[in-house]
């Protein structure tokens, strides 16, 4: 009986090795299972990005140095809006007590600006010019008589515009003078007449530049007319010669290719 049992110890010893292989293997499937789908779960997202505020638009274009004298120059040609010119200036507390008249003098004196607002920057960044400080730039001079002023634009820092260009301080604080020297001068006859043209004359709703403006564009229109026709009527008159030309030539070819009928006294 020695032999069986030895048998069934040696048969026991491969069956509990596959038992432990049945109990390791789902073991290691499930580890590997889990280690796949922990590496498919997407981590977290970052937190967004904090949004930076939008810049802030100014209502009246001021954010750069051409807006800035563009925008001058239509309320003082279009609205003569006194209030609204006093808003591109950088006003003293000593200037804010009466705004509107220095808008109307400055307005007052934009006949004698010289300069090219086209050649100003178009940029709202911060300038450099030689011989001024920085932020600020020359766009111009007011020539009054033998007095000329330089027209400094300056960029401050305005708690409901932002970063805006304004007509420096140092300007505003000599338009009076300006303003005064061009009172008691008598002005020339073309200031006279672009004072006329530019100023806040209206008639039926529209201003004298308008009116001059929708003349000359009427005088212009028919000249360019009649010389259309006159063009025209000049071709049409070569043509009709052209073709009397040719016709006579026509006839005349015509006649003289035709045959000679001699008269036979016999027949």
């Amino acid at each position: 009986m020695v032999f069986p049992r030895k048998q069934r110890r040696g048969v026991s010893q491969p069956l509990s090795g596959f038992c432990a292989l049945r109990i390791v293997l789902p073991v290691f499937l499930l580890v590997g299972l889990s280690a796949q789908s922990l590496a498919q779960i997407p981590a977290s997202a970052p937190p967004p990005a904090k949004a930076e505020p939008a810049p802030i638009a100014d209502p009246l274009g001021r954010e750069t140095p051409r807006g800035t004298m563009m925008g001058l120059a239509k309320y003082g040609e279009e609205h003569h809006d006194y209030a609204a010119a006093a808003r591109y200036m950088q006003l003293d507390p000593g200037q804010r007590a009466d705004p509107v008249q220095l808008g109307k003098e400055l307005l007052a004196l934009r006949t004698k600006f010289k300069g090219n607002i086209e050649l100003l920057s178009d940029e709202p960044s911060s300038w450099v010019e030689a011989g001024l400080p920085r932020d600020e730039v020359r766009a111009g001079v007011f020539k009054v008589g033998s007095t000329t002023v330089d027209v400094i634009l300056a960029r401050v820092d305005d708690p409901q515009s932002g970063k805006i260009w304004l007509l420096s301080k140092e300007t505003v604080a000599k338009i009076p003078g300006l303003y005064a020297q061009m009172e008691t001068e008598k002005p020339a006859l073309k200031d006279r007449i672009t004072a006329f043209t530019l100023g806040g004359r209206q008639l039926l709703g529209m201003s004298v530049r308008q009116w001059l403006g929708w003349l000359l564009s009427i005088l212009v229109s028919w000249l360019l007319a009649w010389l259309l026709a006159f063009l025209l009527s000049m071709l049409r008159r070569v043509w009709c010669k052209f073709r009397r030309a040719l016709h006579n030539n026509l006839g005349h070819t015509a006649r003289n290719a035709a045959p000679v009928h001699h008269c036979n006294p016999a027949a």
